[in-house]
């Protein structure tokens, strides 16, 4: 089974994020498992363990969901003990929603794509580089001297024993594997509800919405592209966003006009087309919203359809960051050092 860079891991509800990260990775040389991977037939856990060994760093599609799934969270155990082990480079928590992020792992969020309007590919691979600055295939990648077996599986790990276990081992371990069901049955009850009521929650939002453009409400189109852009019932439709957002943007919305040039910008649901966002992005500017100010600097930057522009991209950020847009502030000192050195 070969390596490779990242094993992506998601809760199902987020699995539009996870195919557009594992998408975005590959587009940039990195290779990716996941579980749609998964061959109908296969064992998940035995394949989920050989994923996760044969994958050099992990990333995490962090969400409410995510960190609430009994199932993520032992995947992303199953990294952690590899990660111990040297096996694994580094873990990547790409966070996705506005969620708070429990105390615990607070610390562990690398990438915050929780924030639509941004240019989340740029950011995305920011940090991607800054973790694993080159795939696979441009580097030797050692192979494990000794790779796990099945005796020590990452979901439930343990020691290889040398004596037959007494009658009160035995009962003990029956006990505790009893606990770890009912804890794992109750988990996923808990996820099912929370599914349940998560879509009951987005369908009155979006009639809701529904109504409000109804009475002219400019703001609820915008809104209603948010809906779907995000996925709407666990499904992400990518036209329909584009046709509300266009709504919007016919009848003045300047957000709208930034995310329409973030569908070009990241190939969500149309084929990538900078000069397309920059077109877009440019309108949203001149109705004065700071996220398109700093999505230009972004296209400078990184030279995505323009040539690289380092001076352009700083008074892009500079702009940004005076309109009161705090992410452009971090790139500000990065290109200062760039044009100085």
């Amino acid at each position: 089974m070969e390596r490779r860079d990242f094993f992506v891991s998601y809760n199902n509800l987020n699995k539009p994020w996870a195919v557009w990260i594992a998408r975005v990775l590959n587009e940039n040389g990195y290779s990716t498992y996941s579980q749609w991977d998964i061959k109908p037939g296969e064992s998940f856990l035995t394949k989920m363990n050989d994923f996760i060994e044969h994958s050099a760093n992990f990333i995490a599609v962090w969400s409410e969901d995510y960190s609430n799934s009994g199932y993520c969270m032992m995947e992303w155990e199953a990294a952690v003990n590899a990660l111990q082990k040297g096996l694994m480079g580094c873990l990547l928590p790409v966070k996705i929603d506005n969620s708070p992020v429990k105390p615990l792992y607070s610390v562990l969020v690398r990438v915050d794509l929780s924030d639509m309007s941004v240019a989340s590919e740029a950011k995305l691979m920011d940090e991607v580089r800054r973790s694993v600055p080159h795939p696979a295939h441009e580097r030797e990648t050692p192979t494990p001297e000794k790779p796990l077996d099945s005796k020590s599986s990452k979901f439930i790990s343990g020691k290889a024993r040398k004596s037959a276990p007494t009658d009160t081992e035995i009962l003990t371990g029956f006990i505790v594997s009893s606990l770890i069901c009912i804890v794992l049955i109750s988990v996923l009850v808990s996820s099912i509800w929370r599914t349940v009521t998560r879509q009951v929650d987005i369908s009155q939002t979006r009639e809701y919405y529904e109504q409000e453009v109804a009475q002219g409400n400019v703001e609820a189109l915008y809104n209603l592209g948010l809906l779907y852009q995000n996925g709407l019932d666990g499904d992400t439709d990518y036209a329909k966003a584009r046709e509300y957002y266009e709504q919007a943007a016919e009848k003045g919305n300047a957000a709208a006009l930034n995310q329409l040039g973030q569908l070009y910008h990241n190939a969500w649901g149309v084929k990538k087309d900078y000069a397309k966002a920059r077109e877009y992005y440019e309108q949203a500017v001149e109705k004065g919203n700071a996220a398109a100010l700093y999505n230009l600097g972004v296209l400078y930057y990184y030279g995505l359809g323009v040539d690289i522009d380092y001076e352009k991209a700083l008074n892009y950020y500079r702009q940004s960051a005076d309109a009161g847009y705090a992410l452009a502030s971090e790139k500000i000192a990065e290109l200062g050092e760039k044009l100085n050195g």
